[in-house]
């Protein structure tokens, strides 16, 4: 469409404008992607990248100055509740925060989290997004349609949504009317111009329900889904019904593009963004890295920004980096992604197993609507079913689970005819209500 041509010539002159950040960061990050994790060029980038931000930190930073002395290695971990105890400590010196760019989380794992982003940052977040999309077909002035629990911290004006190309549709209402309605809008959306569709897997997933039982014919350029675990049977399902590619991507509002799988068969293991981000995989309970192919806790340093530096930051995730070769390169992936650490489920006997354990063992399952799994004491467990009837199943799944967890595990089964929806428009699939 011309008016797109148009929407992607002013965002270039207006970058050109601005000394082409957006632009040089692009071609940044896709050159620097195209490296081995052990390429000498790559080892070089990272470590000026990080003494960068360290530098910076020491100097500009209240909470970082006490650390003046410290190598890389031995900065402290910090997560969302030191964040948030800190206040206009952790803003470095030269930035106001009236002039910086507010991040908001969901809340869906506790209160919501507020961070700022200075204004190289923000340009790298765009970056990050353009670079990542072209795996889907994505070029600046395309149309975006997003589907997300809104609320006024997130809603934006037509005027801006049309300068942007922009579309928000709310999906907190994921019953049948309101997936329905989601699937009307889109329709009517992309009936003369195409589009990639941004959402949670836990939306897709209502979609895909109501898309076996209803026949559901709409074309769009591509989908990500991003937040919670995309399923095989759901991702099958979206590339069938909108005849496109379909990829998960691992983000977060307070970095940015942490990494993204590949739509060729290596589902939802995320080839991590090397260009923005050194990410680490320290033990459950110490502070000391794991050996490749190990689960841990996800723990990220952000290159980028100055105004709020993110220094071996627990993003409260669990998963593994794995070494695979991709067009004849080695490059590091996030693996068996987990979730929110805080919902791991653990064994009678205290031995912890992830939560895509459980999911992954679910979904085997096709006549299950939605599902949620609480452990609740030491032994004890319940899972909640959405169930089409008839249902047959429920006899394998109970041994299924109790394989995994061992003989003294005690699973109470337990149908509902809804999962509730978090405020985020997320649902959560495993829960821990057990503190170990």
């Amino acid at each position: 469409m011309i008016l797109n041509q148009i929407r992607k010539i002013a965002f270039y002159t207006l970058d050109f404008l601005q000394g082409l950040p957006v632009k040089k960061s692009i071609n940044e990050i896709e050159k620097i992607n195209l490296l081995s994790f052990d390429d000498k060029r790559l080892k070089k980038y990272q470590n000026e990248k990080i003494n960068n931000i360290l530098k910076i930190a020491k100097k500009t930073n209240n909470y970082y100055k006490q650390y003046y002395d410290k190598k890389f290695a031995e900065m402290p971990i910090l997560n969302k509740n030191i964040l948030k105890q800190k206040g206009n400590q952790i803003i470095s010196e030269g930035y106001e925060k009236n002039k910086l760019y507010k991040m908001s989380t969901s809340g869906s794992t506790g209160t919501p989290f507020v961070c700022y982003q200075n204004k190289e940052k923000k340009k790298r977040v765009q970056a990050e997004i353009i670079s990542y999309s072209k795996e889907l077909g994505y070029d600046v002035g395309n149309k975006l349609i997003y589907l997300r629990a809104l609320s006024t911290r997130c809603k934006k004006s037509e005027l801006k949504q049309f300068i942007q190309n922009q579309n928000l549709i709310d999906c907190a209402d994921l019953s049948e009317n309101g997936i329905k309605t989601i699937l009307k809008k889109l329709s009517n959306l992309t009936k003369k111009e195409s589009a990639m569709l941004l959402a949670y897997g836990s939306t897709y997933n209502a979609i895909k329900d109501y898309a076996e039982k209803n026949h559901v014919k709409i074309r769009i350029s591509g989908a990500v889904s991003g937040s919670d675990m995309l399923f095989d049977n759901t991702r099958n399902k979206i590339k069938e019904m909108f005849h496109c590619k379909c990829i998960s991507r691992y983000s977060n509002e307070e970095n940015g593009v942490i990494g993204q799988d590949l739509d060729n068969g290596m589902n939802n293991m995320f080839l991590i963004n090397e260009a923005d981000y050194f990410i680490e995989i320290l033990d459950m309970d110490k502070d000391i890295p794991v050996p490749y192919g190990k689960i841990g806790r996800i723990v990220i340093t952000d290159f980028f920004n100055y105004a709020m530096p993110f220094i071996r930051y627990d993003t409260g995730d669990v998963g593994a980096i794995e070494i695979f070769e991709i067009n004849g390169v080695q490059k590091r992936f996030i693996t068996q992604f987990g979730g929110r650490k805080t919902d791991n489920i653990y064994k009678p006997n205290g031995e912890r197993i992830a939560s895509n354990s459980i999911s992954t063992l679910m979904w085997e399952f096709n006549n299950i609507k939605q599902f949620q799994f609480i452990q609740t004491g030491q032994k004890e467990y319940r899972l909640l079913l959405n169930i089409e009837k008839p249902f047959k199943d429920e006899n394998r799944i109970y041994l299924k689970i109790k394989a995994l967890l061992g003989e003294e595990a005690k699973i109470e089964v337990e149908y509902i005819k809804e999962i509730p929806v978090l405020a985020s428009g997320k649902r959560r699939y495993i829960v821990n209500e057990w503190k170990k």
